[in-house]
């Protein structure tokens, strides 16, 4: 085994984290908050022991009060579904390693699940760099590395909790700062790893 070329890890940028995943956490906790609303009769019957000691009965006695408890409800959610998100990308980026070998790119993530990922330069065969405004904004970019098993073009979809850089046969760099030089460098040990 050879030593590792360079280690580095993604950067966590708090403003990007709660800027970049907004509109999906903002679908999900608008869906959320007129739920009471769209099941008003069943809901208020079935739950109002449960909602009553923490909404007060006003929750239930007109549709008004419902359309201002959906409210409040939209932005209690959404602030807890941003927090959460946001913790959770700050602690998988805190304990996730990328290390450049000669031959291979290794992935080590430790946050919620354990995961291990190597992937030879010469099975390698499409590099992108991707640079998100908010990415550009905050100095940073992602380096997608795909195998022919990978697919052409996959970027993966917004996480709600936390993001993998192990996808089935590629890899995704995350949020690396100097992501043009990364890219340049993984470039170039796949072309080096070629058979010629």
């Amino acid at each position: 085994m050879s030593a590792a070329l360079v280690q580095f890890q993604p950067r966590f940028v708090w403003w990007q984290a709660v800027c970049e995943g907004a509109t999906i956490r903002l679908l999900f906790s608008m869906a959320a908050s007129i739920m009471p609303m769209i099941l008003y009769p069943w809901w208020s019957d079935t739950f109002r022991p449960i909602y009553d000691p923490i909404w007060g009965s006003a929750f239930w006695a007109t549709p008004v009060a419902d359309v201002g408890a959906c409210v409040r409800g939209f932005i209690i959610g959404f602030g807890i579904v941003t927090l959460i998100s946001v913790i959770g990308k700050w602690q998988s980026y805190k304990k996730t390693v990328y290390r450049l070998h000669p031959d291979r790119i290794v992935i080590s993530e430790r946050f919620v699940t354990r995961q291990e990922k190597e992937l030879r330069f010469s099975a390698v065969t499409e590099v992108s760099l991707r640079r998100s405004v908010f990415q550009r904004l905050a100095g940073l970019g992602s380096v997608y590395v795909a195998t022919v098993a990978t697919g052409q073009g996959e970027w993966p979809t917004v996480s709600l909790v936390g993001a993998s850089s192990v996808m089935a046969s590629g890899v995704l760099l995350r949020d690396i700062p100097k992501s043009d030089v990364v890219y340049d460098t993984v470039r170039a040990l796949m072309e080096r790893s070629r058979p010629a």
